[in-house]
């Protein structure tokens, strides 16, 4: 059976079926949206995802605020005192404070007889910094 002897098969069978003639038609090539259709959309799916982000923000802040009313904030840095620990080759101090760690270096530099090995990345020029620096110095004159 030929293409044509196919075509018109199934049109005779389709109008026993349902009383009329099917005609045939290929797909239009009209667009299926039109350009004010899908400026349209694109304006509201960035006005959705703005939207949506604004939203995002403004629960994250009233959550937070929130937990500030609940608990408020101390304004205290958590500090503990040093931990002494032993190990198998020597004794080791943790400090979680600076102050604590700066006393102990400025002891050992003003306690130091011979030598001192100082390794330092950045020293400011702050109270912490010049009472470093007048150590070091008071050292180097013994």
């Amino acid at each position: 059976m030929n293409t044509m002897n196919l075509r018109e098969s199934i049109e005779q069978k389709t109008a026993a079926a349902f009383g009329r003639r099917h005609t045939w038609q290929l797909p239009s090539k009209k667009p299926l949206f039109s350009k004010k259709q899908l400026k349209k959309g694109l304006y509201w799916t960035i006005g959705g995802t703005l939207a949506a982000q604004a939203s995002a923000i403004a629960l994250v802040t009233a959550i937070d605020e929130h937990r500030k009313r609940r608990h408020p904030p101390t304004n205290t840095f958590p500090v503990s005192d040093p931990q002494h620990v032993r190990t198998q080759k020597g004794d080791i101090t943790l400090y979680t404070y600076g102050a604590h760690l700066y006393q102990e270096q400025l002891k050992a530099i003003r306690s130091a007889k011979e030598y001192i090995y100082f390794e330092i990345f950045i020293m400011k020029a702050d109270q912490v910094g010049k009472a470093f620096r007048k150590a070091l110095i008071e050292a180097a004159q013994r």
